[in-house]
């Protein structure tokens, strides 16, 4: 009941039409939808790679963590034994020095001992000497009152032989 020819071929091209967009739609929806696909599993490949990276990146810090907290408590531990040898030494050096001081105590108290010693000695030389010088001037001066003695007997005696010797003279001329 086509009247007319020419509508019936413009029926038919807008059903081929109709069928080929449906058929391009079609097409492009299964086009559209490998595509999804094929970006989904790009996607996933990605974030398979991504985690895997992440994974690789948190395994490589852990490992850095790791690998620096140990050397941390190494250094540490090697602080900690330095810091013992360093008290240790500062010990020794502490001992040593009292040890010195000790030693050096007793060096003055004997070096004293041997100072007043000799200044003990020296005092008792001195007064020795002063005692001598003493005696020395009381000798001296006992010989010395020896000697005026001696000279005023002597002088006496002269005085006295002059004397008798006048005496005589004046006697023998007044004879």
């Amino acid at each position: 009941m086509i009247r007319n020819p020419w509508q019936l071929i413009d029926k038919y091209k807008i059903l081929q039409a109709k069928e080929e967009t449906e058929k391009s739609y079609h097409e492009t929806d299964s086009r559209k939808k490998r595509m999804a696909m094929a970006l989904n599993d790009q996607i996933k490949e990605k974030e398979s790679l991504i985690k895997k990276s992440k994974d690789e990146y948190q395994r490589f810090v852990t490992a850095q963590e790791e690998a620096i907290k140990k050397w941390e408590e190494e250094k540490q531990l090697l602080r900690f034994k330095e810091k013992q040898k360093a008290d240790e030494l500062k010990k020794v050096r502490q001992q040593q020095i009292q040890e010195r001081s000790q030693l050096k105590q007793v060096h003055d108290a004997i070096r004293k001992e041997q100072e007043s010693k000799e200044i003990m000695d020296i005092q008792h030389a001195l007064m020795e000497e002063e005692e001598n010088k003493y005696n020395s001037k009381v000798q001296e001066r006992a010989n010395w009152e020896n000697i005026m003695k001696e000279n005023a007997e002597k002088l006496k005696s002269k005085t006295n032989a002059r004397k008798k010797k006048i005496e005589w003279m004046l006697n023998s001329w007044q004879l």
